[in-house]
């Protein structure tokens, strides 16, 4: 096991998690608390340009997660592993994580959402290099 990898990984879960809790904390709560979003006359952002900006800043974090997992399954030397989640599957479920996040925060109105969705099952779909 590469000690170096698995610390990589580990910050990186770390870097991803304080990232969304500290934008929901300080910054998302904020703005549904000021009502930002409910004040036609003050608003600064529509309720949609609210919603891809939150998916938007929670994705790096599910981005965040997978990558760490890459660091992690590089870090248990590849295919001396048997049974763990391959390359592939990790960044397969990455996207979908990611199809899940938009679909969801942004309820179905922007597009990206499909794209994610897409690179992911073409990503599980792919035959193992």
């Amino acid at each position: 096991m590469n000690g170096y990898l698995v610390c990589a990984a580990a910050l990186t879960v770390l870097l991803g998690v304080a990232h969304s809790v500290l934008g929901e904390v300080l910054i998302f709560s904020r703005l549904r608390a000021n009502e930002a979003v409910r004040n036609e006359a003050t608003r600064p952002f529509s309720r949609r340009q609210l919603a891809v900006i939150w998916s938007t800043w929670h994705l790096l974090s599910v981005l965040a997660l997978g990558i760490a997992a890459l660091l992690l399954r590089l870090s248990l030397n590849g295919a001396a592993v048997g049974g763990a989640p391959t390359m592939t599957g990790i960044l397969s479920l990455t996207f979908l994580a990611s199809a899940l996040l938009w679909l969801i925060g942004v309820k179905g109105r922007h597009p990206a959402w499909v794209v994610f969705l897409a690179i992911a099952a073409l990503i599980w779909l792919a035959p193992e290099v």
